[in-house]
């Protein structure tokens, strides 16, 4: 009798030793399944399918964002994000996270640009790109890997790399099914630079599915095709450019001075959903400086209406090792400007001071 028990108990420590090996989470996104069958690939999303992550970078942790399609014809795709943070930021970007974004997704391929992503990551989340001199990295690593999801196989690549200096990541990504591709192909991804122990980007799949679609109350973040043009004080200036493609969104700056100083990113760039929002929701967490009147509000004239902005001071060091100090001056209601970009809406409408020597003075002309 105790030897039948003890036989019984054995096989029953085999199969939950088997069945955990088999059942292995992949960074509590879903399980490892090699064997699994992947279904048959959607040839279209329908509305209410949806993706959420969190997201933690060094400016900001929790960050719960929500992917959903709202609608999609022969040529577009409306996707609507919402963002929720536990830790609310300060004043200058807190309207990012009052109203859901809807970015308007051209269904047809960017053609050939920009490799830059907007969030320094040396991950492609949809991809082949890495940023940086290739030469550098001491190993990458690459390997099909099946994941079983709220009952679905989906296809990604278990992706790692090293390079110096210390830097190093690894993640589930590419993954080519549209129900995850739409946002920007990620179950899991992390990246650690300077400390082994500590992730200075990590985000995960923390649901998908199906869900009802309400009438959303968003605003439009993009559309392909919108622009907007600064100006500084000698007359010289400098249009953005912004267009989408079934995943991705591409900024592209024109200069008429080469040494221009730029209101927002210092470079052109093309991203996934889900590294722009990453992007836009690091730039919440920076820390500005108020200044002694920084509860005060002046107007700023924009294509011919006047916008209430209150003011705030960056006084730091630059990469180049030069003193800088200016005053930007940013939108008390970043809704109010109609049909604007998200982009312009966040960034300062206007920033004057000095970077070493050089006198900076620059303010938003107009958008389209």
């Amino acid at each position: 009798m105790d030897l039948a028990r003890g036989f019984r108990g054995l096989l029953a420590w085999g199969v939950v030793v088997l069945m955990g090996c088999a059942g292995a989470n992949y960074e509590g996104v879903g399980r490892r399944c090699p064997s699994c069958t992947v279904e048959p690939m959607p040839t279209s999303l329908p509305p209410g399918t949806f993706v959420e992550y969190r997201i933690d970078t060094p400016y900001l942790t929790d960050l719960r964002a929500t992917f959903t399609v709202l609608r999609e014809t022969q040529t577009e795709r409306w996707v609507e994000v919402r963002m929720r943070r536990e830790a609310r930021p300060e004043e200058l970007l807190k309207g990012l996270y009052d109203r859901p974004l809807i970015f308007v997704m051209q269904l047809q391929p960017l053609p050939g640009g920009p490799s830059n992503p907007p969030f320094q990551t040396r991950f492609a989340t949809d991809e082949e790109r890495f940023v940086g001199p290739e030469r550098l990295h001491r190993s990458v690593t690459s390997t099909p890997m099946k994941l079983q999801v709220k009952g679905k196989t989906f296809e990604c690549e278990d992706h790692a790399y090293q390079m110096e200096p210390p830097r190093s990541g690894r993640g589930c990504i590419r993954a080519k099914d549209p129900r995850v591709l739409f946002a920007g192909g990620v179950f899991f991804l992390e990246e650690h630079y300077g400390d082994a122990r500590w992730p200075s980007l990590r985000i995960r799949l923390l649901d998908m599915g199906q869900r009802e679609v309400d009438a959303s109350a968003g605003a439009i973040a993009v559309r392909s095709g919108q622009s907007a043009t600064y100006v500084r004080s000698d007359g010289l200036s400098v249009t953005h450019t912004w267009t989408t493609g079934p995943t991705r969104v591409r900024h592209v700056q024109t200069y008429l001075s080469q040494d221009m100083p730029l209101p927002g990113n210092d470079f052109d760039w093309e991203g996934t959903l889900l590294e722009v929002v990453t992007a836009l929701a690091d730039k919440s967490g920076w820390r500005y400086r108020p200044l002694p009147d920084s509860d005060a509000r002046t107007d700023v004239q924009v294509n011919g209406e006047a916008l209430r902005v209150f003011h705030r001071r960056l006084s730091d060091r630059n990469g180049g090792d030069e003193p800088y100090d200016i005053t930007h001056s940013y939108l008390e209601d970043v809704w109010q400007m109609k049909d604007a970009p998200i982009w312009i809406r966040l960034w300062p409408l206007t920033a004057q001071g000095n970077i070493g020597q050089r006198p900076v003075h620059h303010w938003l002309k107009e958008w389209k």
